[in-house]
């Protein structure tokens, strides 16, 4: 037997205190069974001291120490960085042709816009375009009306920090607002309201991890997500050219005063690595017949483009916006032809393919033995929830009594989205410019304003942006009170996701085995109705068991029901 030092200094303490009883009361007896019984107490200590270590190996030999797997999966979409929407005010000075008679008054003004071009910078975007005006007034000396035109450049340019120069941008431009004002009988101010809605976005990707190959004893709750995202951008330039022929009453158009273009999809699907659309393309035209009297005419032309996308899609969603960004219209008017309108258009399709895929995250889990240390992450992923259609009606009226009416037209501004309970409203500023004849026959206008609002439900962490547009079900006619209005205007809604969703993405269990053979049940009453799930993982058990234990169908117990809780 090894003497350690501590053990030698106990035996020579010992020993030490035997020769003090011995000179104290001289009994021998007792100083040789004191010295006989330390080396027993060494050996007592010893052997103690082993088996403690001999337990903790064992101990130590029995823990499992086991790290999750997780399948990684990268998902890679279009992160929407930018979504504005911009207003400028164009004016400019019209000088009345000296050829012409002078003005007494201007009794209507008509814009019409076309986007030439966008630019993405760091820091900024740029979109320029021009808006096409058309006036008509009434000559001093009682003529018949005269018609001008301008043409008012704009570039808008929208400052913000999340724009940058690789980033995709989606523009659409219109006229919000268009008048004039007389300055003299030579000179008339134009002034023209533009908005443009912008909506950027760039490449990003995102890593979702799914829980793989679980040990039974680790209770998981799977959450499945159907999650939409805007996966590609593309665009692509066209140009339509038609000849449309005049009949009738339009075969004396002479000149042309306004002439508004509207391109409206009227279906689209993503075919493989094509978006394909169809749609038609109003045109309006506002003119001045060979005798001066103020006409309308109104076509439709239909038309068909796809654009080419880098990805295959099948039956996915995409988001279609189609600009004008050049046109030109004339009457060509001979004698060995048949009147006709001679129209060329540039159009821009832009395109946004969005693909669906299927989430599987773990929101909670417990294990039902040994110990659980989870990691948990938060998954932000801007999903769309919901792409819908919807309308709302511009109502209204003049107090001016008519003949008739012959023009008008609606302008749009921005929509503004406001929550409320269980959805959001949409507002959007409208208004409608009215050229007509009032009871003694002369050329008279007048300018509805209102407000057009729409409501569609979603969720309290929804965020949802509307695109609106005129759609063609509207008139201005007049009424035994004046000139009564009314438009329909077409809400193109997008509901986005802002909600974190929390995911486990790791964790560590250390399981001490499995315990010994026990029957062990909970009985209690119910306080309050609540998940199988929450009493489960409150008492360390499964749903399962609980469920079957109570005969219970459903992912929840009652309030006041007698439970019997295995464990």
């Amino acid at each position: 037997m090894c003497l350690r030092r501590k053990d030698i200094r106990l035996f020579l303490l010992g020993l030490g205190i035997g020769l003090l009883l011995s000179f104290l009361i001289e009994p021998w007896f007792w100083t040789l069974l004191l010295a006989a019984r330390i080396p027993a107490y060494i050996l007592l200590r010893r052997k103690l001291r082993v088996e403690r270590l001999r337990s903790a190996c064992k101990n130590q030999q029995g823990v499992k120490h086991m790290e999750l797997v997780f399948e990684e999966q990268t998902i890679e979409y279009l992160r929407r960085t930018l979504c504005k929407s911009t207003s400028q005010e164009l004016t400019q000075e019209l000088i009345v042709p000296d050829s012409y008679p002078d003005c007494a008054r201007v009794v209507f003004t008509g814009g019409s816009c076309a986007m030439r071009g966008k630019e993405c910078r760091d820091g900024s975007v740029i979109v320029t375009g021009g808006v096409r005006a058309g006036l008509l007034y009434v000559p001093e000396d009682g003529a018949e009306a005269r018609a001008l035109e301008c043409y008012l450049p704009f570039a808008i340019r929208e400052d913000d920090p999340a724009a940058t120069a690789q980033m995709y941008l989606m523009a659409s431009c219109r006229v919000k607002s268009a008048d004039a004002r007389l300055i003299n009988s030579r000179k008339i101010l134009v002034r023209v309201g533009l908005v443009c809605e912008l909506t950027g976005y760039e490449n990003a990707s995102q890593t979702v991890k799914t829980l793989k190959d679980a040990p039974a004893y680790l209770q998981t709750k799977p959450q499945s997500y159907r999650c939409t995202l805007p996966r590609e951008y593309a665009e692509k330039p066209f140009s339509m050219t038609e000849d449309i022929e005049l009949s009738g009453q339009e075969a004396a158009m002479q000149t042309i005063v306004q002439y508004w273009l509207s391109p409206i999809v009227t279906d689209k699907k993503l075919m493989g690595n094509k978006a394909v659309c169809k749609g038609m393309l109003f045109l309006k035209v506002l003119y001045l017949a060979s005798d001066g009297t103020p006409e309308t005419c109104v076509r439709q032309i239909p038309f068909s483009q796809y654009c080419e996308l880098r990805g295959d899609y099948a039956d996915d969603e995409w988001i279609a916006a189609v600009e004008i960004t050049g046109s030109e219209l004339e009457v060509s008017n001979t004698e060995d032809e048949q009147a006709k309108l001679l129209l060329s258009v540039s159009l821009l399709l832009q395109c946004t393919a969005m693909q669906t895929t299927q989430l599987t995250l773990t929101s909670d889990a417990y294990t039902t033995r040994g110990t659980f240390e989870p990691e948990w992450s938060e998954l932000q992923l801007p999903c769309v929830l919901d792409m819908a259609k919807t309308s709302g009606t511009l109502r209204g009226s003049v107090p001016k009594q008519a003949r008739a009416v012959l023009d008008s037209t609606l302008y749009l501004d921005a929509a503004a989205a406001q929550k409320e309970d269980g959805g959001v409203k949409f507002t959007v500023p409208a208004s409608v410019n009215i050229l007509y004849l009032d009871e003694e026959g002369q050329l008279q206008s007048a300018i509805v304003r209102d407000q057009v609002t729409a409501s569609v439900p979603a969720g309290p962490c929804a965020s949802c942006t509307a695109a609106v547009s005129g759609l063609q079900e509207g008139f201005a006619a007049p009424s035994g009170g004046g000139i009564d209005v009314r438009y329909d205007v077409g809400f193109s809604v997008c509901c986005r996701c802002d909600e974190a969703l929390r995911t486990l993405t790791g964790g560590t269990i250390e399981d001490t085995g499995s315990a010994p053979e026990q029957f062990c049940v909970v009985v209690k009453t119910n306080p309050k109705t609540q998940s199988l799930w929450d009493l489960a993982k409150a008492y360390r058990t499964s749903e399962a068991a609980i469920a079957q234990a109570n005969g219970i169908t459903t992912g929840e117990a009652e309030q006041g029901e007698l439970l019997l809780i295995p464990m």
